[in-house]
């Protein structure tokens, strides 16, 4: 059972002669309990009913997360997600105060959305999160939760093209955990462990350390994250500005790893990067670090 709970759950890696569980960071956690992995499991279960069986919603694609970059990449986009839903809520509330701004989306029944209702914090690992997308949201969706200990293994997109609600035109990229893979180990029947076995055989998460020669560069404590918008919804961290100057993230970043090569080739194009960031700051930028 040890075993098989090292390449479910990617997260125990070796340290001299003991092991220890860390989450998808690589920050040293508590090992998750047969009843953590339970909670994932039913709620995976529903959220994949959810969108699975909805005859609203067709899928669009499924992108496999198949290393612990890429799934570390997800988390960061869902961290980017809360971040852009909050200040949509803000601008709301604004509008709703009496405020005159422009352009700014509001639910059909003109009410806000509760911050609670999109993400709502459990404790240090595991947390609940509608999905990657804050545009339309379907509440009748299961809320799905994540637990940073844990790795999903996809990101599904769905798109509801033929419900008659406020949800028509909802588009959803979500996170998901394939329940067979998160289900307590004691609890699978054998053709489920065999389903289970070919389904993680196509993936990589555990967690590969750097080069012993090799040490990440820290950020200032004063450095604000700054990340490139997809037009599609979510971000990627790509530096931070530290006062009006831009820090890019390099090579001795760890997160560097987990951008996109198109990314990595902005980063590298100074040219191209500034005239980026000179669309997006103006004139408060003041030239890269």
């Amino acid at each position: 059972m040890k075993n098989a709970l090292i390449v479910l759950f990617g997260f125990l890696m070796s340290l001299n002669s003991s092991s220890q569980c860390r989450d998808i960071y690589g920050n040293p956690a508590e090992c998750p309990t047969e009843g953590d992995s339970l909670l994932v499991y039913v709620n995976a279960l529903k959220v994949y009913d959810f969108y699975e069986k909805n005859p609203d919603y067709i899928k669009l694609k499924t992108q496999k997360l198949r290393t612990r970059h890429e799934v570390l990449n997800c988390f960061y986009q869902l961290r980017v997600a809360v971040d852009s839903f909050k200040t949509i809520w803000n601008r709301r509330e604004r509008f709703l105060s009496g405020e005159n701004l422009p352009e700014v989306l509001m639910p059909r029944d003109g009410k806000n959305i509760p911050i609670d209702s999109y993400y709502l914090r459990i404790d240090s690992y595991r947390f609940y999160q509608r999905e990657l997308e804050n545009g339309i949201l379907n509440m009748k969706s299961p809320f799905p939760v994540y637990d940073s200990r844990i790795f999903p293994l996809v990101i599904n997109s769905y798109e509801n093209r033929y419900g008659r609600d406020e949800s028509n035109g909802d588009l959803v990229n979500v996170a998901l955990y394939i329940p067979v893979t998160v289900k307590p180990f004691r609890m699978l029947t054998d053709s489920e462990k065999v389903i289970r076995k070919k389904i993680l055989g196509e993936f990589d998460t555990r967690r590969k350390d750097p080069p012993k020669n090799f040490s990440y560069t820290v950020p200032p404590s004063n450095a604000v994250p700054m990340y490139y918008r997809s037009p599609l919804g979510g971000g990627s961290l790509i530096g931070y500005m530290v006062g009006r100057r831009f820090r890019k993230c390099l090579p001795t970043d760890e997160y560097y790893w987990t951008l996109p090569q198109w990314l990595r080739d902005l980063l590298n194009d100074n040219a191209s990067l500034e005239k980026y960031l000179r669309s997006k700051i103006g004139d408060y930028y003041e030239g890269l670090l």
